[in-house]
C-alpha cells in the first residue's frame, strides 16, 4: 500500500514549512517586503 504524501508540512524543530515539488520537499522562503537591500549577481 502506497502511502499520500503531504502537500505542505511544516518542521517544528526549525520552524520551517515545505512544500512537496515532485518527489521532493521544497522549504517555501520569501523575501521580506520591508527590506530595501539591493539584491545583486
Amino acid at each position: 500500500m502506497m502511502n499520500e504524501l503531504k502537500s505542505k508540512i511544516h518542521d517544528e524543530v526549525n520552524g520551517i514549512d515545505y512544500i512537496l515539488v515532485a518527489d521532493y520537499y521544497i522549504p517555501i522562503t520569501e523575501l521580506p517586503e520591508d527590506d530595501d537591500r539591493l539584491i545583486v549577481k
